[in-house]
């Protein structure tokens, strides 16, 4: 690693770290009532919409990158299923072994470990049976 990218992966951080600040705030500053609506409006219970603005923005990237690993294809998923991958977002978002799924991922040993930590295993095994949304 260079110290360029050192640099630039700092910065990045950084700034995830202040988006996700912002986002507290404005949660802090509504009203219990607009809280309540606002979840409401997004389909969520409040506990997930607070952790959901808690985890921050990029709280789900690890997903996309789990289902690269099962040569599944994100965007033939959300077309067919938006519905579960709303759900499988919200449970990566909120995942407690992202330290885990990350290291995973970066050794290249996901695929064959996800059943014993990702909240979204099944779907995303099920996912990569279905020859229509492998990816390319």
């Amino acid at each position: 690693m260079t110290l360029a990218s050192s640099l630039h992966d700092l910065a990045h951080w950084w700034h995830i770290q202040r988006e996700k600040f912002r986002d507290i705030e404005a949660l802090r500053a509504m009203s219990d009532h607009e809280i309540e609506e606002l979840s409401g409006e997004m389909g969520l219970s409040r506990g997930q919409l607070e952790a959901l603005v808690r985890a921050g923005p990029d709280a789900a990237a690890e997903m996309e990158r789990m289902m690269a690993a099962l040569d599944v294809d994100p965007e033939a998923v959300q077309v067919a299923y938006p519905a579960m991958m709303r759900e499988m977002r919200i449970n990566c978002a909120t995942c407690p072994d992202k330290s885990l799924c990350r290291h995973t991922l970066a050794d290249g040993t996901a695929a064959a470990l996800l059943t014993s930590f990702c909240p979204n295993s099944e779907e995303l095994l099920d996912l990569a049976r279905k020859p229509d949304l492998c990816s390319a």
